[in-house]
Protein backbone atom coordinates (compact mmCIF):
# COMPACT_ATOMS: atom_id res chain seq x y z
CA UNK A 1 0.00 0.00 0.00
CA UNK A 2 1.28 3.46 -0.87
CA UNK A 3 1.64 6.09 1.86
CA UNK A 4 -0.52 9.11 1.05
CA UNK A 5 1.35 12.28 0.08
CA UNK A 6 -0.32 14.25 2.87
CA UNK A 7 1.04 11.89 5.52
CA UNK A 8 4.57 12.16 4.15
CA UNK A 9 4.27 15.95 3.90
CA UNK A 10 2.98 16.11 7.48
CA UNK A 11 5.85 13.99 8.76
CA UNK A 12 8.39 16.09 6.85
CA UNK A 13 6.85 19.30 8.23
CA UNK A 14 6.98 17.99 11.82
CA UNK A 15 10.58 16.86 11.41
CA UNK A 16 11.54 20.27 10.01
CA UNK A 17 9.81 21.99 12.93
CA UNK A 18 11.74 19.88 15.45
CA UNK A 19 15.05 20.61 13.71
CA UNK A 20 14.25 24.34 13.53
CA UNK A 21 13.29 24.37 17.20
CA UNK A 22 16.52 22.66 18.16
CA UNK A 23 18.48 25.13 16.04
CA UNK A 24 16.97 28.02 18.02
CA UNK A 25 18.10 26.63 21.35
CA UNK A 26 20.96 28.75 22.66
CA UNK A 27 24.29 27.00 22.94
CA UNK A 28 25.97 29.85 24.82
CA UNK A 29 24.77 30.43 28.36
CA UNK A 30 23.35 33.86 29.01
CA UNK A 31 23.81 34.94 32.64
CA UNK A 32 20.68 36.02 34.48
CA UNK A 33 22.03 39.57 34.92
CA UNK A 34 22.45 39.97 31.14
CA UNK A 35 19.02 38.43 30.48
CA UNK A 36 17.47 40.92 32.89
CA UNK A 37 19.20 43.91 31.28
CA UNK A 38 18.12 42.88 27.80
CA UNK A 39 14.57 41.89 28.73
CA UNK A 40 13.98 45.10 30.66
CA UNK A 41 15.47 47.43 28.04
CA UNK A 42 15.75 45.81 24.63
CA UNK A 43 13.65 42.65 24.21
CA UNK A 44 10.40 44.52 24.72
CA UNK A 45 7.29 44.73 22.57
CA UNK A 46 7.96 46.58 19.34
CA UNK A 47 11.72 46.32 19.67
CA UNK A 48 14.06 43.29 19.67
CA UNK A 49 11.70 40.42 20.35
CA UNK A 50 9.16 38.27 18.56
CA UNK A 51 8.87 37.09 14.99
CA UNK A 52 9.70 40.46 13.42
CA UNK A 53 12.22 42.18 15.72
CA UNK A 54 13.81 45.51 14.85
CA UNK A 55 16.78 45.10 12.48
CA UNK A 56 15.99 41.35 12.58
CA UNK A 57 17.83 41.16 15.92
CA UNK A 58 15.95 39.11 18.49
CA UNK A 59 17.43 39.63 21.96
CA UNK A 60 15.22 37.18 23.85
CA UNK A 61 16.84 34.31 25.78
CA UNK A 62 16.90 31.09 23.80
CA UNK A 63 17.61 33.00 20.59
CA UNK A 64 20.23 35.47 21.80
CA UNK A 65 23.25 35.28 22.05
CA UNK A 66 23.75 32.62 19.38
CA UNK A 67 22.21 34.91 16.78
CA UNK A 68 24.72 37.67 17.57
CA UNK A 69 28.12 36.23 18.54
CA UNK A 70 30.43 36.76 15.59
CA UNK A 71 27.50 37.91 13.41
CA UNK A 72 27.83 41.06 11.29
CA UNK A 73 25.65 43.99 12.22
CA UNK A 74 22.97 44.92 9.68
CA UNK A 75 23.69 48.62 10.31
CA UNK A 76 27.47 48.31 10.21
CA UNK A 77 28.29 45.13 8.25
CA UNK A 78 32.02 45.52 8.91
CA UNK A 79 31.38 45.12 12.65
CA UNK A 80 30.20 42.13 14.67
CA UNK A 81 27.19 42.47 16.94
CA UNK A 82 29.07 40.61 19.68
CA UNK A 83 32.81 40.43 19.06
CA UNK A 84 34.38 38.08 21.59
CA UNK A 85 37.84 38.73 20.10
CA UNK A 86 37.54 42.47 20.70
CA UNK A 87 34.65 43.12 23.14
CA UNK A 88 34.99 46.92 23.01
CA UNK A 89 34.22 46.79 19.29
CA UNK A 90 30.99 44.83 19.72
CA UNK A 91 28.38 46.82 17.84
CA UNK A 92 25.66 45.92 20.35
CA UNK A 93 27.77 47.42 23.13
CA UNK A 94 28.54 50.50 21.04
CA UNK A 95 24.83 51.06 20.37
CA UNK A 96 23.78 50.92 24.03
CA UNK A 97 26.71 53.11 25.04
CA UNK A 98 25.97 55.63 22.26
CA UNK A 99 29.56 55.57 21.06
CA UNK A 100 30.91 57.32 18.01
CA UNK A 101 30.79 55.21 14.87
CA UNK A 102 27.26 53.84 15.24
CA UNK A 103 24.57 54.25 12.62
CA UNK A 104 21.41 55.86 13.86
CA UNK A 105 20.81 56.63 17.50
CA UNK A 106 21.79 55.22 20.86
CA UNK A 107 19.74 52.27 22.07
CA UNK A 108 17.31 51.67 23.61
CA UNK A 109 15.52 54.10 21.33
CA UNK A 110 12.98 56.28 23.09
CA UNK A 111 13.81 54.82 26.48
CA UNK A 112 16.14 55.69 29.33
CA UNK A 113 19.77 54.85 28.46
CA UNK A 114 21.36 51.86 30.16
CA UNK A 115 23.14 52.62 33.40
CA UNK A 116 26.97 52.59 33.25
CA UNK A 117 27.04 49.43 35.42
CA UNK A 118 24.66 47.69 32.98
CA UNK A 119 26.91 48.57 30.05
CA UNK A 120 29.90 47.34 32.06
CA UNK A 121 28.06 44.08 32.80
CA UNK A 122 27.53 43.58 29.06
CA UNK A 123 31.19 44.31 28.38
CA UNK A 124 32.31 41.92 31.13
CA UNK A 125 30.03 39.17 29.76
CA UNK A 126 31.36 39.62 26.19
CA UNK A 127 34.93 39.70 27.51
CA UNK A 128 34.31 36.37 29.25
CA UNK A 129 33.16 34.58 26.08
CA UNK A 130 35.40 32.01 24.46
CA UNK A 131 37.62 33.53 21.81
Amino acid sequence: MKTPYRVISGIAFCAAAVVASAARTATVDLPERIQTILQRNCAVSGCHRGHFPAKKLNLTPGVFPDNAIGVASREAPGMKLVDSADPDKSYLLMKVAGREGIAGKRMPLGRKPLEPEEIQALLDWIDGLER
